[in-house]
């Protein structure tokens, strides 16, 4: 059952009905309607992903009366929640205000509104997916007032319109961009300056930025007439890659204007790589417990895959954000290569150093901790080697010398090297 649902939402649709079918056979063999109800679910939860929406819409009549049989509302509810969906994707309005009306009362009834707020087993993989029909429910009297609340729940209470996924933002060693699980290719961006209005917009996503300003920054070499012209391609360019299926003079949802300032709609529920980053990391740097700083520092360095924005790297509206966050991500380095050094874990210490000066040949505490590491593993060599490329690279770039700290660690290592002799 697990199976069928693992590889139904991976795309191996196959794999998904074999693995469904195994699973029913040992059911029914000893008849278990209830678990055989719940792997049919998982078969065609695979056919909605594999867009054979009318076999799944059998499947599911079938599948809510094997849970009603059952007694099991929840079941009943998941179901009815698919066919209600495939009723709506299928533009059969009648069925879809029908389920419509069934579903939500047994929601209510259930306290099962979270099966649109949040993940579930057998719900949705991407929750936006299910917003369009409840935008669509508020017209509908008979439960418009509480699909306006589950709305509301979700911080769109006020929206007409949602595209009905996710968008997701990849800035962190390549940009990339995701319509729920769809990347965009060059091609769907139509004009490079579509995407690059797009990448500004993101790194100055916590404020509304003026459209003189974004004609200054991408179009500096126009005039004023020439630059509006371009944005105004640019901009219908972007809208067009984020949300293709968007009606005609329909606002957009993930772009937005505020008089003559644009700016990300952050209530969206877009999901960017780097705000989740900073976030873990910033809880690792702050958390004094050092388990749980460990915790918050791994989640947070495993989503950065490089640096941030890299095809932006010479433009001078991304170059502050770029550096912050490069800072924050040695500053984490530093504190796991110390959290690693408290419990004597010299080669895991060794790992994130060597990371930090991959990055920054200028990160002075790096190359202690690295001294300080080998030292402990009677590495002295190893030990004096680093001492020796932090002089080199400190006079190169910067042309000081080490820090007092470092040479002390320096004496220390010599200090022993000798008495050893």
């Amino acid at each position: 059952m697990g199976l069928c649902l693992l590889h139904g939402r991976a795309g191996s649709f196959e794999s998904a009905f074999q693995y469904g079918r195994m699973a029913l056979q040992e059911t029914e063999q000893v008849s278990d309607a209830w678990l055989s109800a719940w792997i049919r679910l998982s078969i065609a939860v695979a056919h909605i992903y594999h867009g054979k929406l009318a076999e799944a819409d059998d499947l599911l009549a079938e599948i809510e009366v094997l849970f009603a049989e059952c007694g099991d509302s929840y079941g009943m509810t998941i179901a009815l929640l698919w066919r209600t969906w495939v009723a709506y994707q299928s533009e059969g309005e009648l069925q879809f205000l029908q389920h419509l009306e069934r579903l939500l009362v047994m929601m209510q009834n259930g306290d099962y509104e979270y099966l649109v707020q949040k993940r579930t087993l057998y719900g949705p993989k991407d929750i936006q997916q299910l917003v369009p029909m409840l935008i669509a429910a508020q017209s509908h009297a008979p439960v418009s007032h509480y699909a306006s609340y589950l709305l509301s729940g979700l911080g769109l209470e006020q929206a007409a319109y949602h595209p009905g996924y996710t968008l997701r933002i990849q800035t962190l060693g390549e940009f990339k961009v995701f319509l729920g699980d769809r990347e965009l290719s060059d091609k769907d961006w139509q004009r490079g300056k579509a995407k690059e209005l797009f990448q500004l917009l993101v790194v100055k996503r916590k404020q509304l930025v003026p459209k003189e300003e974004i004609m200054s920054l991408l179009y500096p070499d126009l005039d004023e007439k020439s630059g509006a012209r371009d944005f105004k391609v640019a901009l219908n360019a972007l809208n067009s890659a984020l949300e293709p299926g968007r009606q005609a003079r329909s606002n957009p949802f993930f772009v937005q204007r505020h008089g003559i300032s644009y700016g990300l709609n952050l209530a969206s529920g877009l999901i960017l790589d780097v705000v989740e980053f900073e976030a873990h990391v910033k809880g690792g740097l702050e958390e004094t417990n050092g388990e749980r700083a460990t915790v918050l520092l791994e989640k947070g360095l495993q989503l950065y895959h490089g640096d941030y924005m890299p095809d932006r790297r010479y433009d001078d509206w991304c170059i502050e954000e770029r550096e912050r966050i490069q800072v924050l991500y040695l500053r984490s380095l530093e504190r796991m290569a110390k959290l690693c050094v408290e419990t004597e874990a010299f080669d895991r210490a060794i790992h994130w150093c060597e990371r930090i000066v991959q990055t920054d040949e200028c990160w002075e505490e790096a190359y202690r901790l690295l001294m300080y590491c080998h030292y402990r593993q009677n590495n002295r060599n190893q030990a004096l080697k680093w001492y020796y490329r932090c002089c080199k690279e400190l006079d190169r770039e910067l042309g000081v010398a080490p820090m007092e700290s470092t040479k002390m660690m320096y004496d220390t290592v010599m200090q022993t090297y000798v008495t050893d002799l």
